[in-house]
């Protein structure tokens, strides 16, 4: 999975070009990386710290793509949750 809070993983004139538009989602899909774009309030996540991210699109028929519920949280504290949880 690859989490953005940019629009796209494409450069700004790769975007709407016609023929070769949008390279990088190509690649990115062609080896199976979930592209989560648009990712909102990321100011409180610590660079360089590991994320466990849940996102929960909409299940919407004939699209490529969909609003999504996402959930971030520090690896670190995820885990403990779930060793405490009992699970």
């Amino acid at each position: 999975m690859l989490a953005l809070d940019t629009p796209s993983p494409d450069p700004g004139a790769a975007i709407g070009r016609l023929g070769d538009d949008s390279p990088g989602h190509k690649l990115l899909l062609k080896q199976k990386v979930v592209i989560v774009e648009y990712l909102a309030n990321t100011d409180g996540l610590e660079a360089g710290a590991g994320y466990e991210i849940a996102a929960l699109p909409l299940k919407l028929r004939g699209c490529d793509g969909s609003p999504a519920r996402d959930h971030q949280e520090e690896r670190e504290k995820w885990i403990k949750r779930i060793l405490h949880s009992g699970l």
